[in-house]
């Protein structure tokens, strides 16, 4: 069996991928081999007209870049009931905060899982006429903000109302 991190990664997926397909966008794995920083690129699908008058799917090259993360129970601010606090590594952190001409906008995305008996952190619940995943996902976007100099992670806010939906996709 996977480890219960590997676990949350793959239904942070899953999730994500869902949200996807009912928005119409497509989703890749980020980096390749390698890992640098951004999971997933969300890329915006649209109809074009060939000189012929048939349609045909293709890319648009709107597209924004995330990094995933998947936590047990997103943490209350202690002062503002608007927002949850995420502590993220200064590294993720620096990677997500640069911008620039023609840069990719890159967002947090922070799926919030409640815990479960077996220690996984997933809840799934299955049915003939559904598949409900539970919880929610919710969304920052750091560019431009100033560079951490902390030693290991930085605090993120999160509005609560920026839940990561198929029409959060739509948006950008």
């Amino acid at each position: 069996m996977i480890t219960a991190e590997h676990q949350k990664e793959l239904f942070s997926l899953a999730y994500m991928a869902a949200l996807a397909a009912k928005a119409g966008a497509n989703i890749n794995l980020s980096g390749g081999v390698f890992d640098y920083g951004i999971d997933l690129d969300f890329k915006e699908v649209i109809k074009r007209e060939k000189l012929n008058g048939k349609k045909r799917l293709c890319q648009s090259g709107v597209e924004f870049q995330a990094q995933v993360k998947c936590v047990q129970e997103l943490t209350e601010h202690p002062t503002n009931n608007a927002v949850f606090s995420y502590d993220l590594k200064v590294d993720n952190y620096n990677d997500l905060i640069m911008d620039g001409p023609g840069s990719i906008k890159r967002l947090l995305i922070v799926v919030d899982v409640p815990s479960d008996d077996d220690g996984t952190r997933i809840t799934l619940n299955t049915t003939e006429k559904k598949l409900e995943l539970l919880r929610l996902a919710y969304w920052v976007n750091l560019s431009g903000k100033e560079e951490s100099t902390n030693s290991s992670t930085s605090r993120i806010e999160i509005p609560k109302s920026n839940i990561f939906d198929s029409s959060t996709i739509k948006r950008f």
